[in-house]
């Protein structure tokens, strides 16, 4: 959830500047996905260097979704 919180509100605004619509969904697929494999390698018996690697795309995503709505907001 901690990583869910921040990326409401930039989704939010993203969504409310109307953004290109294929940056916007690639932009959400790759959140999804991260949150999926993260899930998935959370619930295996696998090293925690996998487990922090799926855990940092989603900040990434979330900063690329800021990086593209913020000069919409100006």
């Amino acid at each position: 959830m901690e990583k869910v919180i921040p990326f409401v509100p930039v989704g939010l605004l993203c969504a409310l500047t109307r953004p290109d619509l294929s940056t916007a969904v690639s932009h959400f697929l790759v959140l999804a996905a991260s949150r999926f494999c993260h899930s998935v390698v959370y619930l295996m018996p696998i090293p925690s260097a996998k487990t922090s690697f799926s855990a940092t795309v989603q900040p990434c995503a979330s900063l690329f979704v800021a990086s593209h709505t913020l000069p919409f907001l100006q």
